[in-house]
């Protein structure tokens, strides 16, 4: 059953439509390019809810193809919406047969539909839970016969606090590629990013806030990621002057261009599920500072592999900030144990391992 093949399963990614996509999918791409085998399936099918530009780096992968479920996401109500994604997928179902495991990606919540109707049809389900997700009670009676993979022990409580069986949840973290460390040269101006979909409890606020407590003034902020929020987005925005502090916008390369920065902020005021930008960032030698909550805490330990600074609080980022500026060996000490942390935990080729390992079990168990 170890080495068992695949001949058909089936993974559903809900990313938003266009170009843009997060971590979840990102994380999918991964580990379909970076497996160690790569012939573990016959026929892989990714189903994207809406279209979206990353489809074709999907199909590029050997034996990968995939599918739009919806054209669009705007729909006249909501209710017509689900009612047109329940739909649409049924008769997804019903034309692509024989799927040995459907494979929900991202989290309960928006894979829901998939869930519902594949047990309906009698299919095994695999979730991966990467953020948090309200289970109904509905959903939970669906949720009896389904694995599910959290990103983190903070996603795993989550899930039991609500009345999940612990049993059904195994907790698997993210995984990244992980290459050379290369020699970083010291620069005379210090380059500062922060990584993430622009949405209120992603906190960029505060990293912006964190500027003014600076008493360093070689220092330049970086923003990137999508506007989710653009109220929120706008609270801040005349804050960006090209100078002090930068927004980048939406870079589908980010992950290539991180070794550029110096530092590598996460500044979460809700705790995080995960925070894949901090495992990115340690794989390519960027010291890492991120809030004191949620899955950064289960991936650095303080002082030792990375900084955590107390949630919300600008004034005590600027001091961790100040600190990696005006300690030099602390630098290279995090740098290397955060490389060194990546290399043994987050290792996508082992997280890949791991998911085949209960995509198996799931599919072909009884």
């Amino acid at each position: 059953m170890s080495n068992k093949k695949f001949k058909k399963i089936l993974f559903i990614d809900p990313s938003p439509s266009k170009k843009h996509y997060g971590g979840s999918t990102i994380s999918l791409l991964q580990m379909l390019k970076y497996n160690e085998n790569p012939s573990w399936a016959s026929e892989i099918i990714v189903l994207f809810l809406y279209p979206n530009e990353i489809h074709k780096e999907f199909s590029k992968i050997k034996n990968v193809q995939t599918f739009v479920l919806l054209k669009s996401q705007k729909y006249l109500s909501n209710f017509y919406h689900r009612i047109k994604k329940y739909l649409s997928f049924f008769l997804f179902l019903l034309k692509n047969q024989n799927f040995e495991l459907i494979v929900v990606n991202s989290r309960i919540g928006s894979g829901r539909f998939a869930i519902i109707i594949g047990r309906l049809l009698g299919l095994r389900v695999v979730v991966h839970e990467r953020l948090q997700s309200n289970i109904s009670l509905l959903t939970k009676f669906f949720l009896k016969s389904v694995k599910i993979v959290a990103v983190s022990n903070h996603i795993k409580k989550n899930l039991t606090d609500q009345g999940v069986k612990s049993s059904s949840i195994q907790t698997i973290y993210n995984g990244v590629k992980v290459c050379d460390l290369i020699e970083r040269k010291k620069r005379n101006i210090y380059k500062v990013i922060m990584v993430g979909n622009i949405v209120e409890w992603k906190g960029q606020h505060i990293f912006i806030d964190s500027y003014k407590y600076l008493k360093s003034k070689n220092v330049k902020y970086f923003i990137a990621g999508n506007i989710h929020d653009q109220k929120y987005f706008n609270s801040f925005s005349n804050k960006f002057d090209n100078n002090k502090i930068t927004f980048l916008g939406f870079e589908s390369q980010i992950i290539k261009n991180l070794s550029k920065y110096d530092i590598l902020v996460h500044a979460s005021q809700t705790p995080e599920p995960f925070g894949r930008s901090i495992i990115e960032a340690m794989s390519v030698g960027v010291p890492v500072i991120a809030s004191d909550a949620g899955g950064p805490k289960e991936i650095i330990t303080d002082m030792e592999d990375g900084l955590l600074f107390k949630r919300k609080s600008a004034k005590h980022l600027s001091s961790k900030i100040e600190l990696l500026i005006n300690d030099y060996n602390l630098t290279e000490k995090l740098i290397f144990k955060g490389y060194e942390n990546v290399k043994n935990n987050f290792n996508i080729r082992n997280t890949s391992k791991n998911y085949l390992k209960i995509y198996r079990e799931s599919a072909f168990i009884l």
